[in-house]
């Protein structure tokens, strides 16, 4: 299923934070899903390096990458954990709390525009079925 555009604002692809209204892209493209679930994580309650990659399912050294990339373009800071001094816990920044919300924007428009093409009944049929099978992929991996 391709999506044309997300709207306004900008979306996290491949490494870019990209103008919404010029992407094509795909509702399932590895990317914009691990956009939206970190950033979500992040602006939920942030966390260390090792718990981002177990929860958007990347090899710490990929998600170390990736912090390094977000916090060299201002989306995120490392701060000290207060409850460990040797450790460091990543923040989103007030540019990275943007960019979350334009990625639930992104989100929100690609839902709302699959279930205007599918029909409710469809839509909730392959939502579930999605959410099936990341389960029983979580279980594969346990």
């Amino acid at each position: 299923m391709s999506v044309a555009g997300s709207g306004p604002g900008h979306v996290w692809v491949n490494g870019e934070l990209l103008p919404g209204d010029a992407l094509h892209l795909s509702a399932f493209d590895r990317s914009f899903q691990l956009g939206d679930g970190l950033f979500e994580t992040l602006r939920a309650r942030g966390g260390h390096v090792t718990e981002l990659a177990e929860h958007v399912r990347l090899t710490k050294q990929g998600m170390m990458a990736m912090v390094d990339d977000l916090e060299a373009r201002g989306y995120v800071r490392r701060v000290p954990d207060p409850n460990d001094a040797r450790a460091k816990l990543v923040r989103l920044t007030a540019r990275g709390r943007r960019a979350a919300a334009e990625c639930r924007r992104a989100m929100q428009s690609v839902e709302q525009r699959t279930r205007r093409q599918l029909g409710d009944r469809r839509y909730d049929t392959l939502r579930e079925t999605l959410e099936e099978l990341a389960e029983l992929e979580l279980e594969a991996e346990a």
